[in-house]
């Protein structure tokens, strides 16, 4: 949601929308097209903050649009947007579906929670020693849950600078584990990519910092791995996906089972690279090929 965000883009007011919208469409008389209506819902898409999937529906067709989204198969449920009175599936004619990680090697991610409670024992002990903690993320935003719940479990704020606390106070309410006062904690928001100097992230430097990175294209697919991963006596890597695995993406699909599905950025293949995640496999190749991108 938040790709093409730019400075300028914060500015203004944020404004509340309300979950569903009748849109009025004009007809085209010189080419026989009669007005119509078309009612646009919001439904929460788990991406991060604000995040929505767009469903619109008329008399004749339901198409829904998820953008970047993470819903686990057994709370799909629970979404009331995409069920009718009778809590059943709604019927989609096409589906416009996040693929980022449809391909075999990403076919489960741990739960977000499950990541996030391995990370905090581990910030935990780490502010034992009076050590600052470094969070890099893959994405400028997405994170604001990671972010909440350290405030909520550890009650330390995570210090983020002017260009991100310019949007995020706006939303204070939403993410209440964010500040730009550099003497209220010794966690921070890191630009950089590695573990080393981080005065420019930071006014108030620390002499040693427990750097932890989260992202999720690194974390080819294992059936025992982990959510963390210790890379150093001061690194420490962790499985965070804000899309759905491929098992996720399948579940989605087969729940609602819509006449036309779309997926971007790659094509929905339900086989997509079952053949060569097989043929490697039989090589020999599969596990030391995700070892070696779990380890990098």
């Amino acid at each position: 949601m938040f790709q093409n965000c730019s400075r300028s883009s914060f500015q203004g007011k944020i404004v509340e929308i309300p979950g569903s919208t009748l849109v009025t469409l004009e007809g085209i008389p010189e080419k026989n097209i009669d007005e119509t209506y078309v009612t646009v819902t919001l439904v929460p898409a788990g991406h991060c903050v604000g995040a929505v999937m767009f469903l619109f529906q008329t008399i004749n067709t339901t198409v829904l649009f998820t953008g970047d989204f993470r819903i686990n198969e057994k709370d799909i449920y629970k979404y009331a947007g995409l069920h009718d009175v009778a809590e059943k599936p709604i019927k989609i004619n096409t589906m416009y579906l996040d693929t980022t990680f449809i391909d075999l090697v990403y076919e489960n991610f741990p739960k977000r929670s499950q990541s996030i409670d391995a990370m905090l024992k581990e910030i935990e002990s780490c502010l034992l020693t009076g050590s600052g903690v470094a969070l890099h993320t893959s994405a400028k935003y997405g994170y604001e849950y990671v972010f909440n719940k350290i405030y909520e479990k550890l009650g330390r704020k995570v210090y983020v600078n002017e260009d991100r606390w310019r949007f995020y106070r706006k939303i204070s309410h939403l993410v209440p584990g964010v500040t730009n006062n550099d003497n209220e904690t010794i966690i921070h928001l890191c630009t950089k990519r590695n573990e080393k100097n981080h005065s420019t992230c930071i006014p108030r430097n620390y002499p040693q910092f427990l750097y932890i990175h989260l992202s999720a294209m690194k974390w080819m697919n294992s059936n025992t791995f982990k959510p963390i991963q210790r890379m150093s006596p001061t690194r420490v890597d962790v499985c965070f996906a804000t899309h759905c695995s491929r098992s996720e993406i399948l579940g989605f699909v087969n729940y609602f089972k819509p006449d036309k599905v779309i997926g971007f950025p790659n094509p929905y293949i339900e086989e997509r690279g079952l053949k060569r995640g097989n043929s490697l496999r039989e090589e020999g190749k599969l596990e030391s090929m995700l070892v070696k991108r779990f380890c990098s």
